[in-house]
């Protein structure tokens, strides 16, 4: 159970500071119409597995399912985020 809560309060972590880019980027100009599409992506998909692991968490699903689902986020978001 500890595992699974320390993946996601990495993940949430990743997940603002990917959102926070995201917003200063709209406020200097840097996110237009030509990249729009690739940061929403960016934004969707790290909220849709955390949403997913909240959602496989309550569910009467295996734990594992859900730690594998914010293990992904922890593999990939933290690349990403270190890129921005």
């Amino acid at each position: 159970m500890k595992i699974f809560w320390t993946c996601f309060v990495i993940d949430s972590l990743v997940f603002l500071v990917l959102f926070y880019f995201f917003l200063d980027g709209l406020g200097d100009g840097k996110v237009s119409s030509s990249n729009i599409a690739l940061w929403l992506l960016f934004i969707s998909i790290p909220m849709a597995v955390l949403l997913g692991g909240c959602a496989s968490r309550r569910s009467d699903e295996p734990a594992r399912q859900s730690f594998c689902l914010q293990h992904w986020l922890y593999q990939a978001g933290l690349p990403a985020a270190a890129c921005c």
